[in-house]
């Protein structure tokens, strides 16, 4: 495999680098000369909107939209936001004739996930306060005004309600924006967001758990031995023996592209069966490869001989692609090949 550098930092540059700093001197107007127009919004790509009866106009979805003007997407200069729980009639104030940028952050079930309080979103992934209000700010205020180029207002960690912090969220079904070409404002106009994906599946079953609790914790190993755990732990019980989850990653230092051009996570996952008196037992920590859009099946026998095994193969559902088979003993992992 190789890595990310030349692609993820791309992709980085593209997507998440934004120089914010005010163009705005008067809150909910728009300073520049022109005319001003309204624009709608729409999302494309790979996300997808569907419609059924008795819908609720507004969801469990967040909608994180970031506008600015400059030469280019990396260089542009921030001049309103908006939080958003519904995709429908999402409409902005813009300049005629003038070229803008929008970065959009969809975040599937993640509005009663995310940390907030009365509506207020304090902590990562939002690098500032940004209030759900279903509309446009456009403001000068330099508390989102980052002060290098490299700093994006959209963090790589997820905050819960509890206050705890990772990286891989948990319950999660992330999209952004790829499409980087300015947009001219026109009067009536309208612009499609085109979203990619950056979502990962996992579904866990134990076998022959008869007795206790078995513990599984994405993790990664620190210099100095020192290991921190990156996503939520599943605990996984005689009765309840599986959890089918979906993970909000982010592209960063750990993903990589393997050689099907696919963006991929090769992460250590540690599996510790808890037994009645309390006694942990650790089954192993094998290495499993996260596939962007695909779900591994990882099945963990349990038996009282300590004769386990892990087992994973990726597996197709009605969101997420197919993928290829694999085993596991201990701590390795071996491809199955026709």
């Amino acid at each position: 495999m190789k890595t990310l550098r030349l692609v993820g930092m791309a992709l980085f540059a593209i997507l998440m680098c934004v120089n914010f700093a005010s163009c705005s001197n008067e809150e909910n107007d728009i300073p520049q000369k022109g005319k001003e127009v309204i624009v709608s919004l729409g999302f494309g790509g790979d996300f997808e909107i569907s419609e059924s009866p008795l819908s609720r106009a507004t969801s469990n979805d967040l909608y994180f939209i970031q506008v600015g003007q400059g030469s280019s997407s990396t260089d542009a200069t921030i001049c309103a936001y908006g939080l958003f729980d519904s995709s429908t009639d999402i409409k902005i104030k813009l300049v005629e004739n003038e070229a803008y940028y929008f970065h959009a952050y969809v975040m599937k079930g993640a509005k009663e996930v995310l940390k907030h309080t009365n509506y207020i979103y304090q902590d990562e992934p939002f690098l500032f306060d940004v209030e759900l209000n279903n509309t446009f700010t456009y403001s000068d205020d330099e508390s989102f005004a980052a002060t290098e180029k490299e700093t994006s207002q959209f963090g790589y960690k997820f905050t819960y309600t509890d206050g705890s912090a990772y990286h891989f969220a948990k319950d999660i079904d992330l999209y952004f924006t790829e499409n980087v070409n300015p947009f001219t404002a026109t009067d009536n106009g309208k612009i499609t967001l085109n979203l990619i994906r950056f979502s990962y599946g996992a579904n866990f079953i134990a076998e022959n758990l008869t007795e206790g609790s078995l513990k599984i914790s994405m993790q990664k190993k620190l210099e100095g031995n020192t290991e921190i755990y990156i996503s939520p732990t599943i605990e996984l019980t005689e009765s309840n023996t599986s959890s089918d989850n979906i993970y909000a990653i982010p592209p960063t230092s750990v993903m990589e592209v393997n050689e099907d051009n696919e963006f991929v996570v090769n992460m250590p996952i540690s599996f510790t069966w808890v037994k009645s008196d309390n006694s942990e037992i650790l089954l192993g920590t094998p290495t499993i490869t996260l596939k962007r859009n695909k779900k591994v099946t990882v099945k963990i026998k349990v038996d009282k001989t300590l004769e386990n095994g892990i087992e994973f193969a990726y597996a197709e559902d009605l969101t997420m692609g197919d993928g290829g088979t694999y085993n596991v003993d201990g701590d390795n992992a071996t491809e199955v090949t026709e």
